[in-house]
């Protein structure tokens, strides 16, 4: 289409209305002659079938060849569009011929104005969608929603073309159906494959969320394509937000919860909640990633219902198996107890996902013995002792020198021809809901022909 800014006043709108039969990314052309300078030639505005203007891109004169438009990622749904081509009496273009031409490549695309969570545009989980930051001010926040069936570890990706420097790039908020901003994460240009947000551990329950991307004009990849996607691995998964004993996440007792530090500030705390039947000793197990160096991992917390911090806990960045929390000596009271996982982005565990459990001890686990003739073809008996409290499942494993005997999970065990000369033992495992399982093994016994 060819036209010109020319009329009667001293300036000129003109409107072209454009039909896109899908979703896709807009390629828009505008070309005019070269030599007119370095000043405004025109501004170029896409607007809706509603007549908002979604993108308003002023065009120099040295962008005569179209390049320039051209490689602004413009975004738009199916429907009728219209392009605005306005022009002064006081650009040198007042008077010459353009041509505009629009084309669009069909994709899952952003839907402008999709400025805030009512706007939101829906984006299946595990599906890709592809925009930018192009407005008509110097901020474009655009908001996408996600419906997440279980909760689990989030994987968020962006990524966008490389080559952009080092600056910041994009803002990523994970917002709540609330449109409370429960993570914060500051996306710089050489993150451009998306691995450093991939890399941070996101947990969502279920439920819908929403994404929101920032950018600004001061940022190189204003005007870029981005892609967005998110997946989520059920799991059983912090809650944010968890901040405080009134907002705590429930976990049963023995259960394990996969959390993170990672928020909006410089610190997160995340609240648990047990409900302890009776009073007794406990155990609780906190793992992370190891490799983390040596500094401070976390500051695990034990509270009682009304608040009061029983213990506190330093957790060291090489204690990220839980064997040094496991082995501190804890004892809680009846009722609703809360652990607090305290993190700070100064750690180097900063956004790695955790492991939290706690579980009561059983109080009495005795060494199981062996009663019978080690002889082939004769019958054991494991003498499991008594296990305390009442309730505990016993479960017993026969193996021969250190190894499982296939089949043999009975108290009872008939010894054969494999196992003359050999080393029988037994192990029993007790379990019950709520309790740390332990297993026990016998003292070994010898078999003769």
């Amino acid at each position: 289409m060819a036209g010109s800014s020319l009329t009667t006043t001293y300036y000129d709108d003109d409107y072209y209305a454009f039909d896109v039969p899908k979703a896709g990314r807009a390629t828009i052309s505008l070309t005019f002659p070269s030599g007119l300078g370095t000043g405004t030639a025109y501004y170029v505005n896409v607007l809706d079938q509603n007549g908002t203007v979604l993108y308003q891109v002023p065009v120099k004169a040295g962008d005569w060849n179209g390049a320039a438009l051209k490689s602004l990622a413009t975004y738009l749904p199916a429907g009728r569009f219209y392009i605005g081509v306005s022009g002064r009496d006081s650009y040198a273009s007042w008077g010459k011929t353009y041509k505009l031409s629009m084309t669009v490549t069909a994709t899952r695309a952003e839907a402008e104005p999709n400025r805030s969570t009512a706007s939101a545009n829906v984006v299946p989980l595990g599906a890709t969608v592809a925009g930018s930051s192009l407005t008509t001010t110097y901020y474009d926040d655009d908001y996408y929603a996600f419906d997440v069936p279980k909760a689990g570890r989030a994987t968020i990706s962006l990524t966008f073309p490389s080559g952009l420097g080092t600056g910041t790039a994009y803002y990523v908020n994970v917002l709540d159906q609330n449109g409370t901003v429960l993570y914060q994460v500051p996306v710089k240009a050489g993150d451009w494959n998306g691995a450093a947000l991939k890399s941070l551990a996101t947990y969502l329950p279920a439920g819908r969320f929403y994404i929101g991307v920032s950018g600004r004009d001061s940022y190189a990849s204003w005007g870029k394509t981005y892609k967005l996607s998110m997946t989520v691995t059920a799991t059983r998964a912090e809650a944010e937000p968890n901040r405080s004993t009134a907002s705590a996440n429930v976990v049963p007792l023995g259960a394990t919860v996969a959390g993170s530090s990672l928020t909006t500030t410089y610190y997160d705390d995340d609240y648990y909640a047990f409900d302890v039947p009776k009073a007794g000793r406990a155990t609780i197990s906190l793992t992370f990633p190891s490799g983390l160096g040596t500094g401070t991992a976390y500051y695990v917390n034990v509270l009682d219902q009304n608040g009061t911090v029983l213990y506190q806990v330093p957790v060291k960045a090489g204690d990220w198996n839980g064997a040094q929390l496991r082995s501190q000596a804890i004892t809680l009271p009846a009722g609703r107890t809360y652990l607090l996982v305290s993190g700070r982005d100064s750690y180097s565990t900063w956004g790695k996902t955790y492991k939290l459990s706690m579980a009561l001890k059983l109080t009495a686990t005795p060494t199981p013995t062996i009663s019978g003739t080690t002889k082939v073809g004769k019958t054991l008996t494991a003498k499991a002792g008594t296990w305390a409290p009442s309730g505990v499942a016993l479960h017993y494993r026969w193996k021969r020198n250190g190894a499982s005997i296939t089949g043999a999970v009975k108290s009872t065990y008939r010894l054969t021809a494999s196992d003359a000369g050999k080393k029988i033992t037994v192990t029993v495992t007790g379990t019950k809901t709520g309790y740390k399982t332990v297993a026990k093994t016998s003292a070994a016994r010898s078999v003769v022909k």
